[in-house]
């Protein structure tokens, strides 16, 4: 069985759990398992299916039981446990994954387990510590990275993790004369591998994790249940795992935990913007400014330094920095920067090209000077910097590894002239990493869980085979409906953060929800931008019914707010209600007559409510306004045309049709021609709107596009049988005929 094959199976096995079909689900776990040829499986398939029969027949005599549910839901998580097991076991030879090529390298070491590994791990960490030149020596470091990394590949993709396994992973995740970055490493590998397969085992250890003294280590275990959350929400959990989770929700300082590691993971999706912005504005604006201030210094002669000192002063510089907006745009990327934005992920994406990014566990390893892949600075004159890399805020352990390795593979002339550069700004960098070190415990925290997403939102998006893994940032990381992150449902000031996250990073069907929620809770919280920004979530979400509902809510506690009027109106004209949705944008226009997107809104609209007259006269304004924009120039021509205003709607057409017209402009020409009796006009129209080489399938168009405006033409006097022949008239009009003569 391939792997298209086995996937199928194991979704249609894991259907039937989820839906509770136990006695189906079992037969199909049967015939996966001899299929794949996995039949030492099928002992345990007969053992679970033996529980699940003996418990349904307690039940058919009668019995009442109240731990039913348990074992029933227990009875049907093992079976999807045997299942994932089955199917990683059937791919595992074939599969061309990363995963799959480790675990099929670790099977050829059969006697190297989790326990073996942390003996040999521990015993290389003991002989170092005795050895005072091995921080020196990055020969002698490579050897424990590449037992760390043997490490970290067991972690993930062992599965399930056996009582063995999860007591050596514990105490080495525990200890603490193990060296923070390689634990906070491990539980990265602990729930990487949770999201191939899930494991209660996992789970369990991550929740310890959570509870270690070390904030890195529980902010990263913390992180990893969070994502691991999200990827199987639709999953019921076991009752252990629930547990245990359970358990962390009574902890001091769990809520906070929890929302800074919320908004850093909601905050990431505001990354792509940002990168773009960076790329398509931000960048070329500054490229440009960097030309004009060199034109500036090309009159400056290079041994005038006064010259140079005045220049600064010179008001041009402000006209440089003001113009096309490069000044408010740098203050927007920087206050986003204050305010914990990835803003540095255009900058440093390229720079994963060498050997150290080759290596899955070093894109979850936290920075540390000595590592073995920074020998070239960090056993030389580089080490002063190696060292002040450590303690800035602002880049995380991936993007530091980044520049330093760049740094590192670039030729020593080069090399050094940098961190000459560098290590003369080394006390202004030194007294800026003092001075954010002095937040308190709280922000740390907050910047740990800052530093570590952005860490792994690198991973899901830079790695070379970032499409074999499970991203949590691909559609949106939502946690609307999880009950792991209930606690932040609960009180207004974390329903408030959530649905700004969500509306700003355009999770409409969250936002809609929170702020629903967020006005709920009290009359103090239902304040009018709530109301606004809850109706706009549900018209993103295409729920209007829900839309006009807090519009209306909002309008009664400011009736005349013109935004909320507008989107009300823009509600009841897509749900097919125009008239109201017209009368609303009447009054609007009274206010605001000037305002042309609302005096387009509202032409549209009236002239869908049937109110001709009103909407030519809107129209005529904004055309005025706009000094004859075609914008308005298009409906004003069918609103008179509708308005019977024939020879006002042929010299608006006669304009459009000089201009740029398109093929609706000879379409709706042609109706008026034939209004106006003009019918050879009106052929010659309607067969230039067919295009230079009309087609059956151009003509079938047209035929569509005249029974849809068939009314409009009965109501201009047109016949029902005229529109037929005409319709046929155009049809002759672009076909060869057999009579010898032209149609026209």
């Amino acid at each position: 069985m391939n792997s298209d094959a086995s996937l199928k199976s194991l979704g249609k096995i894991s259907s039937l759990l989820n839906s509770g079909k136990g006695a189906d689900a079992f037969a199909e776990l049967r015939t996966f398992a001899s299929f794949t040829s996995q039949t030492s499986r099928l002992p345990e398939i007969a053992s679970l299916e033996q529980r699940y029969f003996f418990m349904l027949r307690f039940m058919a005599q009668g019995h009442a039981d109240p731990g039913m549910d348990a074992e029933s839901r227990d009875i049907l998580f093992r079976g999807r446990m045997l299942a994932d097991m089955i199917y990683r076991d059937a791919v595992a030879d074939d599969n061309s994954g990363l995963y799959y090529s480790v675990l099929r390298f670790r099977r050829l070491r059969p006697d190297e387990t989790l326990a073996s590994l942390a003996v040999d791990y521990l015993t290389e960490l003991s002989s170092l510590g005795l050895d005072s030149g091995a921080l020196l020596d990055s020969g002698r470091r490579e050897g424990i990275e590449r037992l760390s990394r043997d490490i970290f590949n067991a972690v993930w993709t062992e599965f399930p993790l056996t009582e063995d396994d999860s007591e050596a992973l514990e105490n080495l995740i525990s200890d603490p004369q193990i060296p923070l970055h390689d634990r906070e490493n491990w539980i990265s590998a602990l729930w990487l591998g949770l999201l191939n397969f899930y494991d209660p085992a996992r789970v369990e250890l991550l929740a310890k994790a959570y509870m270690l003294p070390d904030k890195r280590l529980s902010i990263a275990a913390l992180t990893g249940l969070s994502v691991a959350c999200f990827r199987f929400r639709k999953r019921r959990l076991d009752d252990k795992s629930e547990q245990a989770l359970a358990t962390l929700a009574d902890l001091p300082g769990w809520k906070s935990d929890l929302s800074a590691v919320v908004t850093e993971l909601m905050r990431s999706l505001d990354t792509e913007r940002i990168t773009r912005k960076m790329k398509e504005d931000i960048l070329p604006g500054m490229m440009r400014m960097s030309s004009q201030v060199m034109e500036k210094l090309k009159d400056v002669p290079s041994e005038s330094p006064a010259d140079i000192e005045a220049l600064a002063e010179n008001p041009e510089w402000d006209d440089i920095i003001h113009k096309d907006g490069m000044f408010d745009k740098l203050k927007e990327m920087n206050e986003l920067q204050m305010e914990g934005a990835d803003v540095f992920m255009s900058t440093f994406a390229n720079m994963r090209s060498f050997r150290f990014f080759n290596d899955i566990a070093n894109w979850f390893l936290p920075y540390t000077p000595v590592h073995s892949s920074l020998a070239a600075l960090s056993e030389g004159e580089g080490a002063l910097l190696c060292d002040t890399f450590a303690g800035i805020p602002f880049l995380c352990d991936s993007d530091k590894y980044a520049v330093l390795c760049a740094m590192a593979e670039t030729p020593g002339a080069m090399r050094n002239q940098a961190m000459s550069r560098i290590s003369s700004q080394y006390q202004a960098i030194s007294d800026h990493i003092a001075e954010v070190s002095k937040s308190d415990n709280d922000d740390s925290r907050r910047q740990i869980a800052n530093n570590y997403v952005k860490n792994i939102y690198r991973f899901f998006k830079l790695f070379r085979r970032k499409g074999e893994f499970f991203d949590p940032f691909a559609k949106g990381f939502s946690i609307r409906g999880i009950r792991f992150f209930d606690a932040l449902t609960d009180d207004a000031a974390s329903l408030e953060m959530l649905a700004e996250f969500s509306f700003k990073t355009g999770l409409y069907d969250d936002a809609a929800e929170f702020y629903s929620a967020l006005a709920s809770i009290g009359r103090e919280h239902a304040s009018v931008p709530v109301l606004q920004k809850a109706g706009f979530s549900y018209e993103k979400t295409g729920d209007m019914d829900s839309a006009e509902r807090m519009y209306r809510h909002a309008m009664d506690l400011a009736p005349d707010n013109a935004w909320t009027l507008r989107r009300l109106a823009s509600v009841l004209r897509h749900g097919g209600r125009q008239d109201e949705a017209a009368e609303i944008y009447t009054c609007l226009v009274e206010a605001d007559g000037e305002n042309l997107e609302l005096l387009y809104a509202a032409s549209l609209t009236l002239i869908e409510a049937g109110d001709y007259a009103m909407a030519v006269s809107f129209l005529q304004r904004m055309n005025y306004l706009e000094d004859g924009s075609r914008r308005s120039l298009r409906p004003l021509a069918w609103a008179l045309f509708l308005d019977g205003q024939y020879d006002e709607a042929a010299a608006a057409y006669a304009k459009l049709l000089a201009g740029s017209p398109n093929s609706n402009d000879y379409l709706n020409n042609g109706h008026l021609m034939l209004a106006l009796g003009r019918t050879r006009d009106a052929i010659m129209s309607y067969k230039t709107s067919l295009g230079e080489s009309p087609d059956a399938e151009a003509i079938g168009k047209f035929e569509v596009a005249m029974d849809a405006d068939s009314k409009f033409l009965h109501d201009a006097g047109v016949k029902t049988g005229d529109v037929a022949r005409i319709i046929d008239a155009v049809a002759y009009s672009v076909r060869p005929n057999d009579f010898g003569v032209p149609f026209l």
